[in-house]
C-alpha cells in the first residue's frame, strides 16, 4: 500500500542537513573530490507515471486518496523492524528499514526493478554509496525536475551500510569516520545482502523502494536492495 506522508513543518527542517557537502566521485574508475549542489526542500513534483518497461512489484491494494499524518518518532521507530532478505526480489517487513531519519523519504512505490547504465558512484559521508543511473528514454518519466538539474539527468540509487560487504549480519554497521554521530541517527542492522558497488559503465538492475527525497527533491531507489547485471 503507498502511503503519502504529510510531515509538519518543524520536522521536515529538522531533518535537512547542511547545504553542502564533500563526497568522492568515481568516474570511469578515476576519483575526484566535488561539492554537492545545494540541498532543496519544498519542492512539489506532479503525479509520476511508471513506464510500461519498468517491472513494478505491488501487491497492495490500490491507493486511497486518505492523507495519515505521523510524527517522527513513529516513523523512525519502524526502522527496528529489518525486512526479510531476498536476494534479487522485493522485501518484505518495512521498506525503509535501516535507513537514518527514514521521515525524510516519501514512498512511491513499495518495490521496484530499473534497468540502467551506472553513470557515476558516490561514497557519501554518511556512509550510504550513490549509483546514479542513466536510463533508457522510455524510463524517464521516473525522473523528475530535481533529476535533471542536480543530478544531471540520473536516477539516485543508495546502498546503505547495513546491506554493504562486510557489515556482520545481526550487529550495527560499521560507518566512515564522517558518519553523523548524533543519537537521532539510526543506521539499522547488518542484512547479510552484500551488496557489491558496481563498476562505472556497467548496465545493470536495481531493486529496491522508489521514493522521494523531500530534503533535495529528487526521485530515488532507496534503499537498494539488489544489484544484478543486465542481460
Amino acid at each position: 500500500m503507498v502511503v503519502i506522508v504529510a510531515l509538519a513543518t518543524a520536522f521536515v527542517i529538522y531533518g535537512v542537513h547542511s547545504s553542502e557537502k564533500s563526497i568522492a566521485i568515481h568516474r570511469g574508475g578515476s576519483t575526484s573530490s566535488t561539492t554537492a549542489p545545494a540541498t532543496r526542500t519544498g519542492e512539489t513534483i506532479g503525479t509520476t507515471t511508471v513506464a510500461s518497461s519498468v517491472q513494478v512489484f505491488d501487491t497492495d491494494p490500490a491507493p486511497t486518496t486518505t492523507t495519515t499524518l505521523v510524527t517522527r518518532t513513529t516513523v523512525t521507530s519502524l526502522a527496528a523492524t529489518s525486512p526479510t532478505l531476498t536476494h534479487g526480489k522485493c522485501r518484505s517487513g518495512d521498506p525503509l528499514a535501516n535507513v537514518y531519519h527514514p521521515y525524510r523519504l516519501r514512498i512511491v512505490k513499495t518495490c521496484l526493478s530499473v534497468t540502467g547504465t551506472v553513470a557515476y558512484v558516490s561514497d557519501e559521508r554518511d556512509g550510504d554509496v550513490h549509483v546514479d543511473l542513466s536510463l533508457p528514454s522510455d524510463e524517464s518519466s521516473l525522473l523528475d525536475s530535481a533529476n535533471v538539474a542536480d543530478e544531471y539527468g540520473n536516477l539516485v540509487t543508495e546502498i546503505v551500510p547495513a546491506d554493504r560487504p562486510g557489515c556482520t549480519p545481526g550487529e550495527p554497521p560499521p560507518l566512515p569516520p564522517t558518519a553523523y554521530r548524533s543519537p537521532s541517527y539510526s543506521y539499522g542492522i547488518c542484512t547479510g545482502a552484500d551488496l557489491a558497488t558496481p563498476a562505472v559503465g556497467t548496465r545493470v538492475v536495481v531493486t529496491g523502494p522508489y521514493v522521494l527525497d523531500s530534503d533535495h527533491g529528487w526521485m530515488e531507489i532507496h534503499p537498494v536492495w539488489s544489484v544484478v547485471p543486465s542481460g
